[in-house]
């Protein structure tokens, strides 16, 4: 009787070498990380003297004041890291990857995400100071706004409104709100390892919503939890939603 598991072999090694690196363990990541890597740069480049300054950024993809090399670096970057997903979904099937090592190449992509610095949006800094409203100056961020106020983090805020979001983030803006007040940029990356934690919460829940729905709770996990988009958003720019 012909043996399932050597045929099955067989078909593997006539794969294509990238095909195969895609299916092992931490592949995905593994051929990720150049690109993840090149963002790390752009967005220092980008952002990190700004920041510095205690002054917004411009923003990447949109701004006039952007450097259009980096602009231009960040797009093709971001191609490559979504060929490398398409490919990976275009060959999910052979070999099955654990669920184990998925969770880590998970894990891995979510950490290199929460290195970079937010270069496409200055979104976290105002984040920031609506918990500085609480935490420094001691009132209700839905009645005031921080133009009321001048002090050295005022340039970061460019946001003249009150709060527009729910009270479940309030206790988190006010912490990187008192960090604030000896480090923007240790408040920011604070910020950044909270969405972190809420991707990864978010990962596992799909998986175990995705496993009492349908029987490829895999698959589930890694659309949403390896997409480059989700990664540059959430834990990479620091957008709560």
């Amino acid at each position: 009787m012909p043996d399932p598991d050597a045929s099955d072999s067989r078909l593997t090694r006539s794969e294509p070498a990238i095909v195969r690196l895609l299916a092992a363990p931490g592949g995905v990541p593994l051929l990720s990380a150049p690109a993840s890597v090149g963002l790390l740069a752009v967005s220092r480049w980008s952002a990190l003297r700004w920041l510095a300054r205690g002054t917004v950024p411009p923003d990447l993809g949109y701004s006039a004041g952007a450097s259009h090399t980096l602009q231009w670096l960040q797009v093709l970057l971001l191609g490559y890291l979504f060929g490398v997903y398409g490919l990976a979904l275009a060959h999910w099937q052979r070999p099955r990857r654990s669920v184990r090592g998925l969770a880590w190449s998970a894990v891995a992509l979510a950490v290199l995400a929460t290195a970079l610095v937010p270069a496409d949006s200055s979104d976290v800094l105002e984040y920031i100071g609506f918990g500085r409203l609480v935490s420094v100056y001691h009132v209700n961020p839905y009645l005031h706004t921080y133009a009321e106020f001048s002090d050295r983090f005022a340039p970061a805020v460019t946001w003249n409104e009150p709060m527009p979001y729910g009270p479940v983030v309030l206790p988190f803006f006010a912490a990187a709100g008192a960090v604030s007040s000896h480090s923007v940029l240790l408040a920011l990356y604070g910020m950044k390892l909270v969405w972190l934690l809420v991707h990864l919460l978010s990962a596992w829940l799909i998986y175990r919503l995705a496993g009492a729905l349908t029987r490829a709770p895999a698959y589930a996990l890694f659309i949403y939890a390896f997409n480059p988009l989700v990664l540059l958003e959430l834990p990479g720019n620091g957008h709560n939603d």
